[in-house]
This record gives structure tokens, sequence and C-alpha cells, in this order.
């Protein structure tokens, strides 16, 4: 999983937040495109894949898109603890490097992503954690850490359209767990 090493604290916030029914959510810190641009892709790569995007010139997470994934409607992360508000800077896992094949930078983990939509903010689950400690704050978007490790993401403040889509996303893409508990 990733670890969060440092806060990048900003005193301009952009937070760029889209739900959509094509790409269920993604986040960005900045108005314009990262020129050379880097990504750590974390899924199945088939059903769930979410990407976080770094520039060219530091790993401070500055964007996220949830490309896939199955939905669920139960199991949010729960959890409080302090909050410092900025931009996670990720340290990369033992081994890992970004790719230098002459594409795009990425680095591919696999594990688990869920999302779901309740009490009016949508939540990413990464990984098979179900607590958090800390937060990381940065807009509406929480960056949702168990001590330094990143467990999930959540967006506060959905308006009414956004929780629609959202839920229709989660309804059609249900996650392969709740089919078997719903037998």
């Amino acid at each position: 999983m990733l670890r969060v090493r440092n806060i990048h604290e900003t005193t301009e916030v952009l937070c760029i937040v889209n739900i959509d029914s094509y790409v269920p959510i993604s986040f960005r810190s900045r108005s314009q495109p990262i020129a050379g641009a880097r990504y750590i892709r974390l899924g199945d790569f088939q059903r769930r894949l979410i990407e976080f995007q770094f520039p060219a010139d530091s790993l401070v997470l500055s964007g996220f898109t949830m490309v896939s994934g199955e939905g669920s409607t139960h199991g949010t992360l729960m959890g409080d603890g302090p909050s410092a508000v900025g931009l996670p800077i990720i340290s990369l896992p033992q081994g890992g490097a970004f790719s230098d094949s002459g594409g795009i930078p990425r680095l591919d983990i696999p594990t688990d992503v869920a999302a779901s939509c309740t009490d009016g903010h949508a939540e990413v689950a990464l990984g098979v954690a179900e607590a958090f400690n800390r937060r990381v704050v940065y807009g509406r978007v929480q960056f949702l850490l168990s001590d330094d490790v990143l467990v999930g993401l959540r967006v506060l403040e959905l308006n009414k359209v956004e929780q629609r889509v959202l839920r229709e996303y989660i309804a059609q893409h249900p996650h392969q767990g709740d089919l078997v508990r719903g037998r």
C-alpha cells in the first residue's frame, strides 16, 4: 500500500471534483494538466482501477481518478483522529519504481478498490482496512490514513445530482462480496 511520508501544506486550495456515470469520481488540485505527470495505479486493472496523479518532480498526490470500480452499499471506513490541511506526499513501496518504458511513467499496485456513497459523501476504500486514525484534508477531499498508510479517500458535500449519479453507478457495479452476501 501507499504510505504518506509528509504533507504538502498550501495556502491556495483548488479542489476540482467531478462525479459522472462514465468516470465515477475524479479530483484535481490544479486547473491545468500536469506536464510529465506520473501515475500510481491501484486495483485489479480489469474491474477496479484508481489512478493517483503526481507531478514529474515530486510525489505530492495532486489528483486521482477512479477509472472503474465496484460499489458497496455499506462498509464505509470508520474512524476519527487528527486532521492536517494539504496534500499527501507519498513514498513509493519498497522496490517500487515508475516504469521507464518510454510511455507515461506509472507504477501498478494490486489491491482492492471499492466505492460507497452514504450520508452525502463518497468514499473509496483502498485495500482491506476497516478504520482510519488520521486525515489529510484538501478542500472537500479527505485522504484517510491508518497511521501512515493511505486506506481511503472521501469526497464531502455531494450535491443531490452527484449522489444520484454515484448511487446509480454503485448499483450497476456491485462489489463481488456484496453479491455473495445478497444470496
